[in-house]
């Protein structure tokens, strides 16, 4: 390329001139940049006093540039946490020892740090730090690296070392950027060639359960807003501990979204424990996706705990950004009452009979929860044909099974009321005090008038029911796990 100027100019011999072309006239440096003092860059005239041949020019600064450039985090990289970073790098110029490179990360998080020296794959340290004003990275060479060798250079996730922004990076996004000072050719802020995305769930992952029961079989529904978009045959992972059903595959689950539906196939491993979707099209914003009941997925029977050890995990495979798997952040808290039962002191039709309800708590019960039982057909014989609540005196007593003394319950319960209905009688408790996990407990009921039980013989089945609203494990009525006949 010739740029030709000061046609029709005069200048006088031995007078300095100092020529500047704008940017606008559009004029591009090389893609390889330029080293310093090139004999390439050249300057001639045609002047009648004298014509030049092109001659060197004997100044001329050196730019640089990189042939090639990547940043990547080592497995797992999880939106908000710190991560291994990888930064690999081709120069077309050298770099000597003092020169430094920055690279740019806006958005990551992290106080300000500095590591001891650093080494990659050509054994040159680098002095590595982090600035959270400036949110970058600088590495000081402590040696030199020939033009056009690949660098590769790992900076290990340490105590104050960057996080990863809570929203993660959409692939090749162009803020993530890297500079040099490099003597032989200084290189401006410019986007990494290759920059790995990073999805992210942003803590609106969740899932529902129609019905939240323990050991029912339920419609499960998975939602979230992801801050990358998926495409057709992206895939969303969910790890259900606890979780029963048999194998299956090629289960079809509506996909709703910002702006439409669409359809994703199902498949459960039991084994692992693991129920993937793959989604058939492109889906982005609020996206919820639905397996239904008829699946046969099973909530766990043991309940689902708030502060489980083994949580319920949630993962994508997207192209736009994969997530790692993380704990889902809402769920629900379903409870049980093992081995639950219930005992008369005078089983016989008719008869009046105080009432002993034992229980394992499956989950902790938390003070001010209410538990209810529900006794089918029994009748109260104060007041038969009308509500019990009102003027019938109960006493509760509480015992840890294994205990050769019971407790008062109004220590651990307040009988806060109970009814007649066509279904039998509802005697409600609420908690005064906490019940721990895993505690045996007895409750037993005593009247001065009585409860009295049907004419015929009840059936085991449907003679007890029992629910909670306790935060910790809400139960919906279910069956007992024994009845008397």
């Amino acid at each position: 390329a010739m740029i030709v100027c000061g046609d029709g100019l005069s200048v006088p011999a031995l007078q300095p001139i100092s020529v500047v072309i704008a940017s606008s006239a559009g004029i591009r440096l090389p893609w390889n940049g330029t080293r310093r003092n090139q004999a390439e860059l050249t300057i001639q005239t045609n002047a009648s006093d004298g014509p030049v041949q092109p001659t060197p020019i004997p100044t001329s600064p050196a730019v640089g540039y990189f042939l090639s450039s990547r940043v990547e985090f080592v497995a797992p990289a999880l939106a908000g946490q710190c991560a291994d970073i990888m930064l690999t790098w081709t120069a077309n110029m050298a770099l000597s020892p003092g020169d430094s490179l920055v690279v740019g990360l806006p958005g990551f998080t992290g106080s300000s740090w500095q590591s001891s020296a650093v080494e990659g794959n050509l054994l040159v340290p680098f002095a590595v730090s982090w600035s959270s004003n400036t949110s970058q990275l600088t590495l000081v060479s402590g040696g030199a690296i020939a033009e056009k060798q690949q660098a590769v250079l790992r900076v290990g996730c340490v105590s104050g070392s960057p996080r990863l922004p809570a929203v993660g990076l959409r692939s090749n996004q162009t803020t993530v950027t890297i500079s040099t000072n490099a003597s032989t050719g200084p290189v401006l802020a410019t986007s990494f060639q290759y920059v790995q995305a990073v999805g992210s769930f942003n803590g609106t992952e969740a899932v529902a359960l129609d019905p939240p029961v323990a050991g029912q079989a339920a419609q499960l529904v998975v939602s979230f807003t992801p801050l990358m978009s998926f495409a057709g045959g992206d895939r969303v992972l969910l790890s259900l501990p606890g979780f029963t059903g048999s194998d299956f595959a090629g289960v079809a689950c509506r996909v709703d979204f910002v702006g439409g539906t669409s359809s994703a196939q199902a498949a459960w491993n039991q084994s692992s424990a693991q129920l993937t979707f793959v989604l058939s099209s492109a889906a982005s914003g609020n996206i919820s996706i639905t397996l239904p009941r008829g699946a046969g997925l099973a909530v766990p029977s043991a309940g689902i705990r708030a502060n489980a050890s083994n949580p319920l995990l949630i993962s994508a495979v997207c192209a736009d950004g994969s997530v790692p798997w993380q704990p889902v952040t809402g769920f629900p808290k379903v409870g049980v009452l093992k081995n639950s039962s219930v005992s008369f002191s005078y089983p016989q039709a008719l008869g009046l009979s105080n009432v002993t309800f034992g229980f394992v708590a499956g989950m902790p019960i938390r003070q001010g929860s209410t538990l209810a039982f529900q006794l089918a057909h029994l009748s109260c014989v104060w007041a038969p044909n009308a509500s019990c609540s009102g003027g019938l005196s109960f006493t509760a007593r509480l015992q840890a099974v294994g205990q050769a003394s019971a407790t008062s319950a109004t220590s651990y319960f307040d009988m806060s009321w109970d009814r007649q209905n066509e279904t039998g009688v509802v005697l409600s408790f609420q908690l005064s005090r906490a019940v721990a996990q895993d505690a045996a407990v007895l409750i037993t009921v005593t009247s001065p008038l009585g409860l009295a039980l049907p004419e015929a013989v009840y059936p085991e089945a449907g003679l007890l029911t029992y629910s909670t609203d306790n935060a910790d494990g809400v139960i919906l009525p279910t069956p007992s796990d024994r009845c008397p006949s």
